[in-house]
């Protein structure tokens, strides 16, 4: 039997494919941190006592670092320290066709999300994937149908989909 992993995905970036607007991010970003399931408890561990130094009670996130980037590059260090792994997809929406279906909301959130899924999916047949909340539930709930839809069944892999707020969660804070 495979070992069972889990996925923590974070994202940034928006979906608004008018790169000339004023707060519109040029790239998205998908990164997932991986874990076998032997390794879950330490690295959550680990991680956790990396987000009380640097950021003592509050959340562990990419914006509240901004542009200090001396203390990103300590943060970064002592996150590879704990051996973390993960897998990022970049995104250059400057390469996207605007009038592709990806110039909707919905589409865009679901699709290129979907990439790394489906990735993660083959790559690791025993796997639980668990995102940052982001949008209503109806539209979570939309995006976890769209997952279930798109990955194989097997009655060998086990294979889960969910969704978790990063604040009850240090390794999709890492992602972040």
């Amino acid at each position: 039997m495979f070992e069972h992993f889990w996925a923590f995905i974070d994202e940034f970036g928006n979906e608004n494919l008018d790169i000339d607007t004023p707060g519109v991010s040029n790239f998205f970003i998908i990164t997932a941190v991986i874990v076998e399931d032997s390794s879950l408890e330490i690295l959550n561990r680990s991680i956790e006592s990396i987000r009380r130094v640097y950021f003592q009670k509050g959340e562990m996130k990419s914006s509240g670092v901004g542009n200090d980037h001396i203390r990103r590059i300590k943060i970064l260090e002592s996150l590879a320290k704990t051996n973390i792994k993960y897998i990022t997809m970049v995104i250059n929406k400057n390469e996207i066709d605007k009038t592709s279906g990806l110039g909707y909301k919905k589409s865009f959130r679901k699709f290129l999300p979907g990439l790394i899924y489906s990735r993660l999916y083959k790559t690791f047949p025993n796997m639980t994937v668990i995102s940052d909340k982001h949008g209503r539930d109806s539209f979570m709930k939309s995006v976890h149908d769209y997952v279930q839809n798109h990955k194989k069944i097997s009655l060998f892999e086990e294979q889960t989909f969910e969704f978790a707020d990063s604040k009850d969660s240090v390794l999709i804070q890492a992602a972040d």
